[in-house]
């Protein structure tokens, strides 16, 4: 078994107030993504959703974090989360913006990425 700590973050210009994807992440087989940290953020205010395909009741709906999406980590602090994503599996985040307004929505993640079985 091999752990490692990563991230990732997904960026979008949206200018709608209906639910909008801002990126997909893929899980591979054989890989486990435990995410421990969630951020958001846009100009226009809103609510960031993540959805785990293998999770279909999960809600997932948070506030945005902060009002820029340039430094989405740098000046907040992340929702700490725990969400064990074992592969194959697609992790989707997306938004709902506060007005529909042409926006830069930008979000990530950080998560232990674990390879499962033999390496």
């Amino acid at each position: 078994m091999t752990q490692f700590t990563d991230s990732q973050e997904k960026s979008a210009t949206i200018a709608t107030v209906s639910k909008s994807t801002i990126g997909t992440i893929s899980v591979p087989k054989g890989r486990r993504f435990d995410i421990f940290n969630l951020w958001f953020g846009s100009a226009q205010k809103g609510v960031g959703i993540i959805e785990v395909d293998i999770y279909p009741s999960m809600q997932g709906r948070y506030v945005f974090n902060t009002d820029s999406a340039i430094e989405v980590a740098a000046e907040s602090m992340g929702w700490p989360i725990n969400i064990s994503c074992p592969g194959p599996c697609t992790i989707t985040l997306s938004t709902e913006q506060a007005a529909a307004t042409s926006n830069t929505v930008r979000s990530m993640i950080n998560y232990v990425d674990t390879t499962l079985g033999s390496v």
